[in-house]
């Protein structure tokens, strides 16, 4: 789980695939709202990248 300032962002894995990429389940929690993103990690990826990245990409599509 990751803050930003009043935004928390929590990032868990929802399915494992040794041959393919991971899919993460990513919610977005903001002024009494919860938003829910599905995503898959980038080879590699840490859980904070991608708590990174989608938080990230939910920010541009907020303005």
């Amino acid at each position: 789980m990751r803050k930003y300032n009043n935004v928390t962002v929590n990032c868990k894995r929802i399915a494992v695939n040794p041959c393919a990429l991971d899919e993460y389940e990513v919610t977005i929690k903001s002024n009494d709202l919860e938003h829910v993103i599905y995503t898959y990690s980038g080879l590699f990826e840490s859980d904070e990248a991608i708590c990174d990245r989608v938080y990230q990409q939910w920010l541009k599509e907020q303005v």
